[in-house]
């Protein structure tokens, strides 16, 4: 048998070795992730040396092996019991503290738990040394070698590849380091440029907008509590947010449940964490309302989600009881990716948390002084050297009004606007449907109660009256021709009761006639329409307005009013004000009451309210009002003109002279501001 080598072979595996110790040496130096490194390795080394497989061991901080990437693991070692399993982890563990390459023949090593290979394959051990640490093992399982030379082959090739690997590892660090050198490059700058305001929501805008590439999500938002109630501050990439939109109510309701809890909360497309497992804090949780977590995600579409509370940094908000946590948080944190990141630093997060929670509450405590804008300006008056004479009587003035407008009463009035009108007056309306043919009364015209001021016509039931008079002639000369024949006794017995009971048809049909032409004739003489009382048409026009008209029954037509009995004024309060005066009413003190007329505002009259409407009223013209009648003072009669116009304010009692003047502000902020 011939056993000399082929040259032409030997080049060409020499060749292949080259390239594929190339391929790892590309490879170290590439950005490609450790696992994928780690197979890519594993499999050129393989190859290279024609092995029944491998594994790559990786060394962690606590010394621990973790298998990172095997080939043929199982197929090459084939089962092994606890005992054997037990040599081989204590092999590789004699590896990563001796740091020295070996190479083991198979099942050698003691029986007992000492290190040994319990395998039927020469095991080839290299240790990967990073800076005097092991950090990781190539393990490769071979046929066992008949020469020395062979395994020392073998044991070069591996050594050569560690080399490789080793330098992979030092790139890695050095990766690592840099990125975490540019991290605190990044948190350092944050941490000035959230410092450097104590405007709260320059603060927050602060945070959302430089700490969102830091902390490397795609949106980030800060909520702040105001009066107990949490809103959305800012949002990372919008100037203005919208507080009615879905997207953001769901999100406040879900961050007011975090905030109470005092617990974070994370969340993603796979999963949800449940914090708290106390029972007793479980109705704090969010997990507890799993609506607006699925309405917010489902709105928002993100794929995970943290949800931090920021704390008052004066309190001891790491106190274990959770429920004193949430009494002390001022606002929480909320943190969104929208896809796949590398960086997902949960400790990175709290870290940008507690410098925004410690830069927000001492915005928050500064912006609470009392007559912060004046100390501003007093303090900037007084590092400039100007703090004169005139500074002291403008701060004098400024405090003197002040005190005016908080503590000096002034009388609350509120406006409306009315008419002057008779307390006693009729609407005329049409009892019958028909075309007005005649308009009697002028405005202004006195008229008595039963006077005829308007005539109707309706055809029809002028046609009807005369057909139903007509049917009752012709019915009552044929019941006379039947009554002459039943008198005269000619007719047999059966002929005389026939005609009985013709008789009796015909005084039916007359009794009936006659009660529709009675009916007729009412409907008609309603076409007649009189005045229902004594007094003044106030209706302008009517004879314009109404003549030639068609009506319908229950229309209005006139208005009559009794101008020699007492008068009133009927006010619209706007419905918005009317609460100030139903607020005086329940005092039961009268509500006094100053008007003028349209036709003399310089002269003031008086009275006092008499009613209240118990319910508003709408029109197009007025809007929504509460109509108040005014009683007119005796002593005080103004000139008596029907619909008069009238503007009227009517006395609510006392308030600072502040809330007198701008009460409309104040309820506009209250209404459409805080509310």
């Amino acid at each position: 048998m011939n056993n000399t080598i082929d040259p032409t072979d030997l080049d060409r595996a020499k060749r292949s070795i080259r390239k594929l110790i190339g391929e790892i040496a590309r490879l170290t130096k590439s950005d490609v992730e450790p696992n994928d490194f780690f197979a890519k390795f594993l499999d050129h080394t393989v190859r290279a040396l024609s092995a029944n497989g491998g594994a790559f061991w990786v060394v962690d901080e606590g010394n621990v092996l973790q298998l990172s990437h095997q080939i043929n693991l199982h197929a090459a070692v084939g089962y092994l019991d606890d005992t054997a399993e037990q040599q081989h982890r204590q092999l590789l563990l004699a590896t990563v503290n001796s740091q020295l390459p070996g190479s083991v023949p198979p099942h050698s090593g003691a029986t007992d738990n000492s290190p040994g290979n319990p395998t039927d394959r020469l095991i080839l051990l290299q240790p990967i040394v990073v800076d005097e640490r092991c950090s990781g093992v190539v393990e490769i399982f071979h046929e066992p070698a008949t020469k020395t030379t062979t395994c020392d082959g073998y044991q070069e090739f591996l050594s050569r590849t560690a080399d490789l690997a080793a330098d992979y590892f030092r790139n890695r660090k050095l990766q690592s380091l840099s990125a975490q050198e540019t991290r605190w490059q990044q948190l350092e700058a944050f941490s000035n440029a959230v410092h450097s305001s104590l405007n709260p929501k320059t603060v927050a805008y602060t945070i959302v907008n430089d700490a969102r590439p830091v902390i490397g999500c795609d949106r980030l938002s800060v909520a702040l509590l105001h009066k107990g109630k949490a809103r959305i501050e800012t949002v990372s990439g919008q100037e203005v947010i919208n507080h009615r939109s879905n997207l953001i109510r769901n999100l406040t309701e879900l961050v007011a449940g975090v905030i109470k809890s005092g617990e974070p909360f994370s969340w993603n497309d796979e999963s949800t964490s449940t914090p708290p497992t106390d029972s007793s804090h479980q109705a704090d949780s969010p997990e507890t309302n799993l609506g607006a977590i699925t309405d917010y995600t489902s709105e928002s579409g993100c794929s995970r989600l943290q949800i931090v509370p920021l704390f008052d940094s004066s309190q001891n908000h790491r106190s274990q009881n959770h429920r004193l946590a949430g009494a002390n948080a001022i606002g929480a944190l909320i943190v969104e990716y929208f896809k796949e990141s590398a960086n997902n630093s949960s400790e990175l997060t709290t870290t940008i948390a507690r410098q925004s929670e410690s830069a927000l509450s001492n915005a928050r405590r500064h912006d609470s002084i009392f007559l912060l804008p004046l100390w501003h300006w007093l303090g900037d008056r007084a590092s400039r050297r100007r703090f004169s004479l005139r500074a002291i009587a403008a701060l004098i003035l400024i405090a003197a009004i002040t005190y005016m407008l908080l503590v000096v009463p002034a009388e609350f009035r509120v406006e409306g606007k009315g008419a002057l009108l008779p307390e006693t007056r009729r609407d005329v309306f049409a009892e019958e449907t028909g075309v007005i043919r005649n308009v009697l009364v002028k405005h202004g015209q006195q008229v008595t109660a039963g006077d005829t001021i308007i005539e109707m016509e309706n055809i029809d039931l002028a046609v009807r009256l005369q057909q139903a008079k007509a049917r009752l002639v012709q019915t009552a000369d044929e019941l006379e021709i039947k009554e002459a024949q039943r008198d005269a006794r000619i007719l047999n017995e059966t002929d005389t009761i026939q005609l009985a009971g013709e008789i009796m048809s015909l005084s039916s049909l007359r009794d009936s006639l006659t009660r529709e032409i009675t009916l007729l004739q009412q409907r008609i003489d309603k076409l007649t329409v009189c005045s229902p009382i004594d007094g003044v048409v106030t209706t302008w026009n009517p004879y314009e307005k109404l003549t030639a008209r068609p009506v319908n029954n229950g229309n209005r037509l006139l208005n009559v009013a009794d101008d020699s009995r007492g008068w009133i004024l009927e006010v619209k309060l706007p419905e918005d004000r009317s609460g100030h005066v139903l607020q005086a009413h329940k005092s039961g003190q009268p509500l006094h009451v100053e008007y003028i007329l349209a036709t003399e505002p310089e002269t003031r009259f008086r009275g006092q309210v008499k009613t209240i409407a118990a319910r508003a009223e709408t029109t197009e013209e007025d809007g929504s009002y509460v109509m108040l009648v005014i009683e007119l003072d005796a002593d005080e009669q103004p000139p008596l003109r029907p619909g008069a116009e009238v503007r009227a304010h009517i006395s609510c009692g006392e308030r600072c002279l502040g809330y007198v003047w701008f009460h409309e502000l104040i309820d506009f902020v209250h209404s459409r501001v805080l509310f």
